[in-house]
């Protein structure tokens, strides 16, 4: 690595990511008791987690030791974070009559990056099972499955991340040297010498990203940020980081614990502040 520039590893860029979505979900839950300036602030810094996050799973996807693992951790992420947020709705209608969030009604984003891997697994034409037909009706199913999926259930994101992933997929792929190897992913010193390279895959990702934000309805500000990830994505060196178990599992055990915290929080501001106006 080059010491003289700003360079992120893989480690880094998880937890920046985790904490922009934290601010993103502050501004979720707390929006109103905020400003709407300050709202709308922390939601459009919050804009830039998802591709990141869809880069990073990826980026999983070709580095990863054990593939069905990683996939099965994905899911079992999902799963988790699901049953929470189904707590949190079942807490907000039942026992404190509270606004519903918006996420407590979609499946969250988890489930799109388990499906979009898994798309990619059936594309790549990866061996499920030994035996041919079994292996085709299984890939057959499951994409069948997940297509409808999509169209049934309501999915944090809806198509945007399949067709993120996938794109983020093609570029890897395109972007592979003869010894399999991502360009992007070599010893930094020879990788200085494919900086035409860089800027090309720079420029594919971005392009990308502005497709995917071409339908949403938003306010300028908050759509547009989504495009600040790319800024995060040319800093990334291709680099794992130091070896950590809890770096390894940051992700898994912050994702679905940050909104039990966050919700809870939430709920005893407001009851501090009812109690303050009665007090008044």
């Amino acid at each position: 690595m080059n010491k003289n520039k700003i360079e992120i590893t893989s480690n880094c860029l998880k937890v920046i990511v985790l904490l922009i979505m934290i601010i993103d979900h502050i501004g979720m839950f707390t929006f109103e008791k905020i400003e709407y300036d300050t709202y709308y602030l922390l939601r459009s810094i919050g804009r830039i987690a998802m591709p990141i996050f869809a880069y990073l799973v990826v980026q999983g996807y070709f580095y990863t030791k054990d593939l069905k693992r990683y996939v099965f951790r994905l899911f079992c992420l999902a799963v988790i974070t699901q049953v929470i947020i189904f707590i949190i709705k079942f807490l907000c209608e039942v026992i404190f009559y509270t606004r519903v969030l918006d996420i407590c009604n979609t499946l969250n984003v988890v489930f799109s990056y388990t499906f979009s891997i898994i798309i990619i697994l059936i594309l790549d034409n990866r061996k499920i099972s030994n035996n041919s037909i079994i292996d085709v009706i299984i890939k057959t199913s499951t994409l069948i499955t997940i297509i409808f999926a999509y169209i049934k259930l309501n999915i944090e994101y809806e198509l945007r991340i399949p067709f993120i992933i996938l794109g983020f997929y093609i570029i890897e792929k395109l972007f592979m040297s003869k010894e399999g190897k991502l360009l992007h992913k070599k010893e930094y010193k020879t990788y200085k010498r494919k900086i035409l390279e860089k800027i090309i895959y720079l420029i594919s990702i971005f392009m990308i990203l502005y497709i995917s934000i071409i339908p949403i309805k938003q306010t300028p500000g908050c759509k547009y940020a989504t495009l600040g990830s790319i800024v995060l994505i040319a800093l990334y060196n291709g680099y794992k980081g130091k070896n950590s178990k809890w770096g390894q599992y940051l992700f898994y055990i912050i994702y679905p614990l940050q909104y039990i915290i966050l919700y809870l929080a939430t709920l005893k501001i407001w009851k501090l502040e009812k109690r303050w106006k009665n007090e008044r």
